[in-house]
């Protein structure tokens, strides 16, 4: 491919490791969702039992996708100004 800079020998040994950096913070930020959803579902079903599941279930997986996006940035390379 003419144009695109091949990756250098740095760059692909960097790439498994920033990965599972990416996956570190990702568990790191679901436990704590995990926890917050846990609270949350909790106190739901004290005021009103019949909507904690619903309730649990959809912050589980709203919390799946916010603690993907902060995982991702929080692990992007800084950029050099």
């Amino acid at each position: 491919m003419l144009g695109v800079p091949l990756p250098d020998a740095q760059t692909q040994q960097e790439a498994p490791r920033k990965a599972m950096w990416l996956i570190i913070i990702y568990l790191i930020f679901m436990i704590i969702g995990d926890i917050a959803d846990y609270f949350i579902g909790t106190v739901v079903e004290d005021v009103w039992p019949s909507a904690s599941l619903p309730i649990f279930l959809g912050l589980y997986f709203l919390f799946l996708y916010i603690a993907w996006v902060f995982a991702v940035r929080v692990t992007e390379p800084k950029k050099v100004q």
